[in-house]
């Protein structure tokens, strides 16, 4: 089967529908193509009975800039976490929040910080530098490893592993601080633009939101692409001619389908453990993300989940979502309950698995140095 359109989409995750909804709103011919046989890719939520887990601990930013244009906050009816973090510090729990919304904590913040005020000092300076600078601007800045710009900034060995290690380790899905300055600096300028957040329904709440403008004609799933020449894709299903040919798949696809030198993604797993116990009674409900300053802690973050969003578990249930990178995937369910944070083996009572989700796609690499990929077929 032949068939001819003007701009072809590939792949129907959070990129394919936001460029299927711009294409839309300009009253633009487009047919978008999705391989499973649903929207959202990496983007999921099982329901299950009274539960929801999501496909690996994921979070929504409704500072990001894409965020407040495409989707209606307001109907995702969004659960917050608190601004800030909590960090495990042998037997401390150092409790961090973000100064520019908890200005009543910021006494108390720079107390449970590690370092002397010299050092804490540098990285507010860091932090102020980028925060005032635009995204154009940060752009042009060197660019060197984050390790290496937090040091050249005057941050220690002591307050950099202890404080912003644990942080980052999570976001970046590598624990040797080898990602580009420049991933870093949109990080840390999007942590603090805006405070992330579970939607009511679960993040695949998002997805739903942005497939229900979609016309039947517009989209067809459970078709993947074969290969991607100037002008044509041949998809499971014949070929489709196209004017315009946007990929919105992951590095991985992408770099087959254009034939490119692969791309070095990162994998991350995440278990959800319930626990027969009220979720007030663990870190007094507070809804914050805990990392551990042990630099050989198996877990990177770990966060009462049903804290943040009680939509998530049956009334006076904690559901507790915990994640890992790199070798420490391979944890099972007991070696889990007693290595992380809390340890749960001794703070939660009953501990039982709900579900987990190894990611193997997670995140693209952002080492240093950022070289984007760029490959433009002449139609």
């Amino acid at each position: 089967m032949k068939e001819n359109v003007e701009t072809l989409i590939v792949g129907g995750g959070i990129a394919g529908l936001a460029c299927a909804l711009g294409l839309q709103k300009k009253g633009k011919e487009f047919l978008l193509i999705e391989k499973a046989d649903r929207f959202g890719g990496r983007i999921k939520t099982d329901r299950v009975k009274e539960f929801q887990f999501d496909h690996g601990f994921q979070v929504l930013n409704p500072g990001y800039r894409q965020a407040k244009s495409l989707l209606n906050l307001k109907d995702l009816k969004l659960n917050y976490f608190d601004a800030g973090f909590a960090i495990r510090d042998e037997n401390k729990l150092r409790t961090i929040r973000d100064p520019f919304r908890h200005p009543e904590k910021i006494f108390t913040t720079i107390f449970n910080l590690p370092g002397t005020i010299s050092q804490k000092y540098s990285f507010i300076k860091y932090l102020t530098k980028i925060l005032l600078s635009t995204q154009a601007a940060r752009q042009k800045f060197p660019d060197v490893t984050a390790k290496v710009a937090l040091v050249e900034a005057g941050i220690d060995e002591e307050f950099l592993m202890k404080v912003i290690r644990p942080f980052l380790n999570g976001v970046f899905l590598e624990s040797e601080l080898q990602t580009s300055r420049i991933f870093l600096d949109e990080v840390l300028v999007s942590f603090f633009s805006g405070t992330p957040a579970l939607p009511e329904r679960g993040m695949e709440a998002i997805v739903e939101q942005l497939a229900a403008p979609l016309a039947p004609s517009q989209f067809r799933l459970n078709e993947s692409a074969r290969k991607v020449e100037p002008g044509k894709v041949t998809t499971d299903a014949g070929e489709i001619q196209a004017k315009n040919i946007v990929l919105a798949t992951d590095v991985q696809v992408a770099t087959q389908l254009l034939n490119l030198p692969n791309q070095k993604v990162h994998k991350v797993k995440t278990w959800y453990l319930i626990a027969n116990q009220d979720k007030s009674e663990i870190l007094s409900g507070q809804k914050l993300l805990l990392t551990d300053a042990n630099p050989q802690a198996p877990l990177v973050n770990s966060v009462v989940i049903s804290n943040v969003a009680p939509s998530y578990a049956p009334p006076n249930t904690a559901l507790i979502s915990a994640s890992a990178i790199e070798q420490n995937t391979r944890l099972n369910h007991q070696e889990l309950t007693e290595v992380s944070f809390f340890p749960l083996s001794t703070i939660h009572k009953k501990m039982a698995n709900g579900a987990d989700y190894e990611i193997l796609n997670a995140l693209p690499a952002m080492y240093f140095p950022l070289i984007p990929i760029k490959k433009e077929i002449q139609v």
